[in-house]
């Protein structure tokens, strides 16, 4: 078998007027380092203005989370069990707004309305969804319970017979 000799690379091309052969540039070039500072500044505003607008932007999807539930209420939920579930939805973007949040029963209350959320356009939410997500509601809006300490016992209390 004859083997083929192996073709070397072309010369690099020659300009007419130019001595030298002109060599490749290495390296990130001048766009790519302006591009990537561009974005790195949007990410930056972006996370700023996430920070700034987290509450506005968490009553606002509570609100259209419980406009989606509402409209797909079940036949027997009743109208009381329908006016505690909007006061249950008023008082948690009330507590959402006011900035004082427990991250315990956000985190509840949040799986509880996004499962109603996601079973409400199918049709599959039932009055027991409705009620433990109304119950949810009203745990956060309450907000934490605060504990009142026990009261220490005296010395001359605890003498006494």
């Amino acid at each position: 078998m004859t083997e083929i000799p192996a073709v070397p690379p072309p010369p690099p091309m020659q300009r007419p007027f130019e001595t030298q052969p002109r060599q490749a540039p290495g390296g990130c070039g001048t766009p790519l380092l302006i591009g990537c500072g561009v974005l790195a500044v949007l990410l930056g505003l972006g996370a700023i203005f996430f920070v700034v607008k987290a509450k506005s932007l968490l009553a606002y999807t509570m609100e259209k989370l419980e406009a989606q539930v509402v409209e797909n209420l079940p036949e027997e939920v009743d109208p009381a069990g329908r006016e505690r579930l909007a006061t249950a939805f008023a008082g948690a973007v009330a507590r959402v707004r006011s900035g004082e949040i427990d991250p315990a029963l956000l985190q509840e209350m949040q799986g509880r309305l996004v499962a109603a959320a996601e079973r409400a356009p199918r049709g599959a939410l039932t009055a027991a969804d409705v009620a433990a997500l109304t119950e949810s509601l009203e745990r956060f809006a309450a907000g934490p319970t605060v504990e009142a300490p026990a009261p220490e016992a005296t010395p001359a209390a605890a003498a006494t017979p």
